[in-house]
């Protein structure tokens, strides 16, 4: 038992330096001058009037649960938006994939560990003008 006391906080380090979140943009319209994170408003529906200035996506594998690992993705999503200047996400899919495996040879080589899932969230960075419509803010 005194080896699990000494391993566990190393496994919870380990797996905690893992946990990854990334996101990317696809350019398809015209970019705006990047604005705050805190801006970006996420839409289950189109507003009104929009312009698409790109496809986003974004995934993460951190937090303790799914909720948590989505709403590290959103952040990511955000992100991606704001630095084309988006002050809107139209959301279009999200979902969870496997990802790796972590974990740790133990005493006489057994292997402790577990797959690592990541949840994923894309959609239209969109710009909306004022008045543009409603919206259902996610973050």
């Amino acid at each position: 038992m005194k080896h699990w006391a000494i391993i566990a906080p190393i496994l919870v380090f380990f797996v905690m330096s893992c946990a990854t979140g990334s996101g990317s943009i696809l350019i398809t319209g015209t970019p705006r001058t990047p604005i705050a994170i805190e801006e970006v408003t996420l839409y289950t529906s189109p507003p009104s009037n929009y312009e698409v200035i790109g496809i986003v996506n974004a995934s993460s594998d951190a937090g303790w649960s799914q909720q948590g690992s989505l709403d590290y993705a959103v952040e990511h999503l955000k992100k991606e938006a704001a630095n084309v200047g988006a002050n809107g996400v139209l959301i279009k899919n999200q979902g969870l994939t496997s990802g790796d495996t972590v974990g740790f040879v133990g005493d006489g080589g057994m292997y402790y560990g577990s797959s690592v899932e990541k949840m994923q969230i894309s959609g239209e960075a969109i710009w909306v003008a004022e008045n543009g419509g409603d919206s259902e803010s996610g973050q």
